[in-house]
């Protein structure tokens, strides 16, 4: 973990330098792409100077970074600290198209600043990955924290207190990797130009491919089942995301979306025995009755299975809840819940045979 943390500092100064630097732009006007505390002192300066050009700049690059985030958020919405899920992979898969889309424009558009924007966002979505999976307590993309965390720490020592001693380690090694990728940076943007962004664009990818491997091996998820969700998204005609993240369509109930509510009436209306928990039939008929569509016997038996602890007890109410997501109007989408610890039946195993 440690060693990731250093690696995506690295690659954030590494992407920071190459935009900084200046020498992808014709006008070699460097702009930092990495933390956005200057865009926003910049855009209020902009503001009282009414220099709207420069505000509109500073804006699109801070929204830039955010967006970068945001989707980092959309795809991983239910992150666990400390622990690698499916979602991850398909994150640094975004990561790594946005460092290519910004390595193309750097080419077709020097004189712009589209690129940086593109870049921003790509070190967004690295940061928010960071922060995701740390719980907040790393961001590999913005060092005034870290420098501030490091002289607080470093005082403390002073002071005779040397309990965040490991700490100051790993921040003043994420600092280091940081100002390291600063100085590769300027190597490769000099002579390779705008292609050096494709570096790490590359190292996205293979971050992403160690960590769907990873997910693999650790969920026993075989390429056979890979295949499953390649042939599900081509025979529901849905992208391999949706094929692959567990989502399911309501599709029998005339008035929409089934609510927290509805869904809770359900279930008490067919835990007849008052035991606190649904058996497969009675599970069945409560996914038909809230509307689920496209799923077969073999797939509610594997969802089954997978929130019922082999089916020995049944489906409780808490775990039924654990299958749906919610928006702020209590409207409910199925979901299946990766958090499961039931090796049994793996993620992606589950959802391919439940759509074919």
């Amino acid at each position: 973990v440690i060693l990731a943390g250093f690696t995506l500092a690295f690659n954030s100064g590494y992407i920071n330098g190459c935009c900084l630097s200046g020498v992808l732009q014709i006008k070699r006007t460097g702009v930092s792409t990495a933390a956005i505390t200057g865009a926003y002192t910049n855009a209020g300066l902009a503001i009282a100077n009414a220099n709207y050009a420069a505000f509109h700049a500073n804006a699109r690059m801070i929204l830039s970074f955010m967006g970068g985030a945001a989707l980092s958020g959309f795809i991983n919405p239910r992150p666990v600290p400390n622990r690698i899920t499916p979602r991850y992979g398909p994150t640094f898969l975004v990561g790594s198209a946005l460092l290519i889309l910004a390595s193309i424009l750097a080419t077709t558009q020097p004189d712009g600043r589209a690129f940086l924007y593109v870049a921003a966002m790509a070190n967004g979505l690295q940061n928010a990955v960071s922060s995701a999976f740390t719980a907040n307590l790393i961001r590999s993309s913005h060092m005034s924290g870290i420098s501030s965390d490091i002289g607080m720490i470093f005082g403390q020592m002073l002071g005779g207190n040397l309990q965040n001693l490991w700490r100051f380690v790993v921040l003043s090694g994420l600092a280091s990797s940081f100002l390291i990728g600063g100085i590769v940076s300027y190597g490769a943007v000099t002579r390779f130009k705008s292609t050096a962004l494709s570096f790490s664009a590359v190292l996205f990818l293979f971050i992403a491919v160690a960590e769907i491997s990873f997910t693999a091996y650790q969920e026993h998820v075989s390429f056979i089942a890979v295949s499953e969700i390649s042939f599900t998204a081509y025979q529901e005609h849905v992208s391999l995301f949706k094929a692959a993240s567990g989502q399911w369509e309501w599709g029998n109930n005339d008035d929409g979306p089934p609510t927290m509510r509805y869904l809770k009436q359900l279930f008490r209306r067919h835990n007849v025995d008052g035991s606190g928990y649904v058996n497969e039939d009675e599970f069945r008929e409560i996914l038909i009755e809230a509307g689920v569509t496209n799923i077969t016997e073999i797939g509610l038996r594997a969802v089954f299975r997978s929130i019922s602890a082999g089916g020995k007890q049944g489906v409780s109410m808490q775990a039924l809840i654990g299958l749906v997501a919610c928006d702020g109007e209590e409207e409910c989408m199925i979901v299946f819940d990766d958090d499961d610890d039931d090796d049994d039946d793996s993620f992606f195993e589950f959802f391919a045979r439940a759509l074919i």
